[in-house]
């Protein structure tokens, strides 16, 4: 999918439906004005833990995503349990650090959004 700068993602309070992984461009968490570059993946916490969207996110450049319906996002769960178990991980580890800036909370979601990235790659070339 395609953003221009200030388009909005996804906002707070709205439903779950689908992930997002940034492939080309910045996006920015418009709660904690948080910037997350290439490889960042946004939404999965809020689909794993059946919630309504905590932040609102927006394109802070012209933006590219890879998006992921959650009925694929689910799939690719189910059928890659070591995948699942990563992606719970993660999200677990991320939300101890949700209020920290820095490298580790970065260095996270980069492996999170590498590991799903590669994932779906393997079931797109099968």
């Amino acid at each position: 999918m395609r953003f221009d700068k200030d388009d909005i993602i996804f906002e707070k309070g709205q439903k779950s439906r689908e992930i997002f992984l940034n492939i080309k461009g910045e996006i920015i968490n418009a709660n904690s004005n948080r910037i997350f570059g290439v490889g960042h993946m946004i939404g999965q916490d809020d689909i794993l833990f059946q919630r309504d969207r905590l932040h609102t996110f927006k394109a802070s450049t012209e933006l590219y995503t890879l998006r992921l319906e959650k009925d694929v996002f689910d799939k690719m769960m189910k059928e890659f349990p070591d995948m699942k178990a990563e992606v719970l991980d993660e999200s677990n580890l991320r939300s101890q650090y949700a209020r920290k800036q820095g490298a580790t909370y970065s260095a996270i979601i980069n492996k999170e959004a590498k590991l799903v990235i590669r994932k779906f790659n393997e079931v797109a070339h099968q």
